[in-house]
């Protein structure tokens, strides 16, 4: 088996042939870095996206009992069980005082990750979203019909919210789900909503406190993907107390979904924009929307709290800090494995 090293230089050198410089040097920046939150230094038990490589904390944290909690941003299929526990294979015998467990966004995958002899338990990301932060805004003035928080990107399917009358955008880029011709095509498509947040790049970011001043202006709230991970922003829309509009989908976002607040419709304009005009009809309190999904939520964050019961971390407890959720947390590895052994001497 080759060093870490030598199998990420190799690596940035295919990578470097078949997209350029840049790419390489942006993947050789970025590769020991991850969605990450610390849930206790004693004993290290971290939160993290499975899909990028974590050996870095790994190393740094060789000797220590380390957990890994890893959540999936995507959906997962039972095609990718076999890699997905070839992975952790190598992982244990590198790491053999670590455990790895992943939270599971939707149920049908726990007992197939099991069966591969991996540690799983249905545990939705959603829940963990800080709903001290998303909440209700009293008095808040409806301006918009729907909005739709997602990335302009094919799979956020933008154009099925054609129909809806009175609608807001919140919109971002990232590089390597973009489209130029999506792009055109939906600010053709939806030329007549209100694209109060434009931004041509991840990069720009908003504070959750702004996202929530904007989700209160709005009756509804828009998921209209037919495949991606749970989607945090759907989560967001509920805690704020914004009845949903949904496709039927993949990757778990439908977990805390309650028919009394929730549609699910055809993915078709006309289908959505009815759905739409129906939750603006129905004068739900925000309240009620926000309580009904947070008796859900407890379920989730109480199996979580049974799994690491026997462990006794000094600093966890549910929600996650505000924030945690999303590119806020995104973290040099390295520099946090060395961190909590910091706080451990």
């Amino acid at each position: 088996m080759l060093p870490h090293w030598i199998e990420d230089a190799i690596f940035a050198g295919r990578l470097w042939r078949a997209n350029g410089r840049n790419a390489a040097r942006r993947w050789w920046h970025e590769r020991n870095a991850n969605h990450l939150h610390v849930l206790s230094r004693d004993p290290p038990l971290v939160y993290l996206w499975w899909g990028k490589d974590d050996y870095a904390l790994q190393h740094e944290l060789r000797a220590r009992p380390l957990i890994l909690l890893y959540l999936f941003p995507w959906c997962t299929t039972l095609e990718s069980l076999p890699g997905i526990a070839a992975e952790i294979q190598k992982r244990r015998t590198r790491f053999p005082q670590h455990r790895h467990v992943f939270l599971c966004n939707e149920a049908f995958t726990v007992e197939p990750l099991r069966a591969a002899g991996l540690e799983a338990v249905f545990c939705n990301q959603n829940a963990f979203i800080n709903e001290n932060v998303f909440h209700p805004l009293p008095g808040a003035a409806k301006e918009f019909d729907a909005v739709y928080n997602a990335a302009l990107s094919p799979y956020k399917r933008h154009p099925l919210a054609a129909q809806v009358r009175s609608l807001m955008l919140l919109t971002y880029s990232y590089a390597g789900t973009h489209r130029g011709a999506y792009e055109e095509e939906t600010r053709r498509v939806l030329a007549h909503a209100a694209w109060l947040k434009d931004s041509k790049s991840h990069e720009e970011k908003v504070t959750p406190e702004q996202m929530v001043a904007f989700y209160s202006r709005a009756h509804v709230g828009l998921a209209l993907s037919a495949m991606e991970g749970a989607m945090f922003v759907s989560m967001e829309y509920l805690l704020c107390g914004l009845p949903v509009v949904s496709t039927p989908s993949l990757g778990g976002r439908d977990t805390f979904w309650d028919d009394r607040f929730v549609i699910v419709c055809d993915p078709e304009p006309e289908k959505i924009a009815a759905a739409v005009q129906t939750l603006k009809a129905r004068q739900l309190d925000p309240q009620f929307v926000r309580a009904a999904t947070l008796e859900r939520v407890q379920q989730h964050r109480e199996t979580l709290r049974k799994l690491l019961a026997p462990v006794k971390a000094d600093g966890f407890a549910c929600p996650w800090p505000p924030g945690s959720h999303g590119p806020f947390t995104f973290a040099n590895l390295r520099e946090t494995g060395r961190a909590i052994l910091r706080g451990q001497s």
